[in-house]
């Protein structure tokens, strides 16, 4: 139901589900209500200055733009998280056949359970950082099992830094950065966070410095025990429609530690011809991580793409053939990389 308050919009809200489970995870049927209600606000505020001018920065003039959000919601379920299977899994497989891994090598477990029941610390478990990431506070949420009692207020704060770029005579406005960021406070910590009041900290940092480069960095914290720490910077260099060039820097504390640097490329060899290639080094294992390489042929109908993925941790090589209708804009391969493909017929008759 939103309210306007001035220039803040309130929406408050509430929500339940009534649902039924024919297996819990004892296969035992299962029934759960569960409910929730919470208020959404959210203040825009802007700042422009047509003044500011730099050749340099190829920035003409500036508009701050913000939105600053919060979400306070409270619910409850009758039955606990635990006592349902993920029926509707929330990793994919090769996910869960990396966690299993988790229990033997990282918190020696011994033989672990079948897929979907690995038995690893709350902390690392997906099905609680769902929670802890508001999955519940959705009825159309894709798992349906993600529910449970937790109280939350989650705030952030979204800016844009606007500019005119372009012909003096056609000047369109464009993004020159961007910079999100959010935290989450739990009240009931010891229930909802593993004992920190603050946790899923991150933030989202966008610099286009021109038109062909683009500066990135993002990050996402929680500070307990085995919580997660991710920081990934990088750069990308686009020269449409040749191609483009990614170049990045990963690092991950938490259950594992890990620092990866990253490089790829997709470059417009021909009209005809494309090639896009992709390498990631583990730099605490010194260590290539894995290679790919892709061809597509551009036809007048259809893009025709093969290639090949290289894992050196399992030393298996895989194939990749791939054929798309062109006229589908946005395919899996309509937007290689940096290097545009026009519909079909752009140009006339090919």
């Amino acid at each position: 139901m939103p309210l306007q308050f001035g220039p803040v919009t309130v929406v408050p809200y509430v929500l339940g589900e009534l649902g039924y489970w024919g297996d819990d995870i004892e296969g035992q049927p299962l029934n759960r209500a569960y409910g929730q209600a919470g208020v959404r606000a959210t203040l825009p505020m802007w700042h422009i200055d047509p003044t500011v001018e730099s050749a340099m920065w190829n920035v003409h003039g500036l508009a701050h733009k913000v939105d600053f959000e919060m979400e306070f919601s409270a619910s409850g379920a009758n039955q606990h998280l635990d006592k349902l299977p993920l029926y509707d899994p929330l990793n994919d497989w090769n996910i869960e056949a990396f966690q299993r891994r988790f229990a033997t090598y990282t918190y020696n477990q011994g033989p672990v359970a079948p897929p979907g029941f690995v038995n690893l610390p709350p902390q690392v478990d997906e099905r609680f950082y769902a929670l802890r990431m508001g999955m519940g506070d959705w009825v159309s949420a894709p798992g349906m099992e993600i529910a449970d009692d937790m109280e939350a207020l989650r705030m952030g704060v979204h800016q844009r830094w606007q500019t005119k770029r372009g012909p003096p005579d056609d000047m369109h406005i464009v993004d020159w950065i961007e910079f999100n960021t959010d935290v989450t406070y739990y009240p009931d910590a010891s229930r909802d966070n593993f004992g920190d009041a603050f946790g899923l900290l991150d933030y989202n940092f966008r610099w286009h410095v021109g038109d062909r480069l683009t500066l990135l960095s993002d990050g996402l914290f929680d500070f307990f025990d085995l919580g997660q720490d991710e920081i990934t910077c990088g750069a990308i260099l686009t020269r449409p429609p040749r191609g483009s060039l990614y170049v990045g820097a990963r690092t991950l504390q938490g259950p594992i530690d890990d620092t990866m640097i990253s490089m790829s490329y997709s470059y417009l060899m021909s009209p005809k011809w494309i090639s896009t290639y992709g390498i990631s080094y583990d730099l605490s294992d010194t260590k290539n991580v894995g290679q790919m390489l892709r061809i597509t042929r551009v036809g007048e109908s259809l893009l025709v793409s093969g290639g090949f993925t290289y894992d050196p941790a399992r030393n298996s090589i895989s194939a990749v053939f791939t054929i798309e209708p062109r006229f589908l804009p946005k395919g899996q391969l309509g937007q290689v990389g940096g290097a545009h493909i026009p519909p079909a017929g752009a140009f006339g008759l090919e």
